[in-house]
Formats: structure tokens, sequence, C-alpha cells
């Protein structure tokens, strides 16, 4: 007995065969094969659009990145000096000063840089295990060591306006009335445009509020 031949599955592409006449079946592979290619040269536009896009947005980028590294490099190629503190009328805090909790420490500086300045940062830390700091120019009578319970830790940044060579520094900071009492330093860190930094670090005391002192004499 003859039976129909069955049509296998073509495993080139997924799909079935064409179940016509010879010359109808020519047609319709014809289709698909330009439905394909078709399919083909839109997947090629999309890369051949995206490809030189993506490249270009990556080319800008680097060259964004480049200069502004290249700035950065020239501006501190320029500037080898850093920023100087400088005492100006009337300088304050200065080593040995004493204050008491709840009383406002007055900051008073010049900052001043030979092409321009940055920023500057205020920080406070105790002293309670008498370490030292190569900056300090005085030495003032310490109380007895001891460990924090409550310490004061500030911390505080602040910018320059733009352009700036010289900048007065006039900020009040007030010590909160619930901190431990005793020794801490006051640093003042002043940064250029270039990023050289200037450090400076006072010696001051703090006490209890209810105690009555001379803050010259006592410190």
């Amino acid at each position: 007995m003859s039976s129909s031949p069955k049509h296998k599955k073509d495993k080139g592409n997924g799909q079935k065969p064409c179940s016509l006449a010879p010359e109808a079946q020519r047609s319709c592979c014809a289709r698909r094969h330009l439905s394909k290619n078709s399919k083909k040269d839109k997947t090629m536009q999309t890369r051949d659009f995206v490809c030189p896009a993506f490249t270009a947005i990556m080319f800008s980028a680097s060259l964004l990145m480049t200069s502004c590294s290249d700035d950065s490099n020239e501006t501190r190629a320029k500037d080898m000096e850093k920023p100087r503190i400088e005492d100006g009328q009337v300088p304050n805090p200065i080593d040995c000063q004493v204050y008491a909790r709840g009383q406002a420490i007055p900051l008073r500086y010049t900052f001043t840089d030979n092409l321009e300045l940055g920023n500057f940062n205020i920080e406070i830390h105790n002293n309670f295990d008498h370490h030292s700091h190569s900056t300090s120019a005085a030495e003032c009578t310490l109380d007895p060591k001891k460990s924090p319970i409550n310490p004061w830790v500030f911390n505080q940044s602040h910018k320059i306006p733009e352009g700036a060579k010289t900048f007065e520094a006039k900020l009040d900071i007030t010590i909160p009335k619930d901190i431990d009492p005793g020794d801490y330093h006051f640093m003042i860190r002043v940064t250029d445009k270039a990023g050289w930094q200037q450090l400076k670090a006072v010696s001051i005391k703090i006490k209890d509020a209810s105690r009555s002192f001379e803050p010259q004499d006592d410190y």
C-alpha cells in the first residue's frame, strides 16, 4: 500500500515546510526567505544606528573627563603654595583660652592664598589623653588624664566664595551645656582650589559654667 509522504519539520529554521504544489511551494519558501532577510536588515539598521550613537556618547564623556582632569592637574601645577591662616587684628581662639559650657567661641581668623581659596573646616575634639598636634605653639596646663563620657565632637565645613584670595572667617560656635568639661583641641583647616591644605591646632579648656574663672589667667 502506498501512503502519502509525511512532511518532516524543518530543523533549520523551526518552520513547517510548504505543503503545496512545487511551483507554489517555491513561491512560499521565497517569501519566507525574503521575510527573514528583511528582519535581518532591520536588525542591522538598528545596530548601525545605535552603535555610532553609543560611540559618540562615550567619546564625548571621555573628552569631558579628560578635560576636567587636565584642568585640575593644570591648576595644581600652577599653584604650588599652601594657603595661609593669619591672625588678623584680633585672632580667636588662641592657645590656652578658657571657655564655659553654654558659651560661644568666636572664630576670627584671616585665610589667604596666592591664587584662590576653596573652603575651610572647623573640628573640635577632646584632649583628655594629652595628645598633641605639631601646629600647637604653646604649652598649656592640662587637667589630669581621664576617660571621656560625653565629650564634645564638632565637625563643620564652610565654602569660601568663588575666586577669593582673602577671606575673613567670622563664626560663633556655641558650646553644648551637657558635654564633658576639660581640655580640647580647636582645629582649623583651610583648603585652596588646587587642593593644598593648611592646618592650625589651638588648645582650649572648657569648664563648668557654675565655676568662676578668668579666661586668660586660669589656663
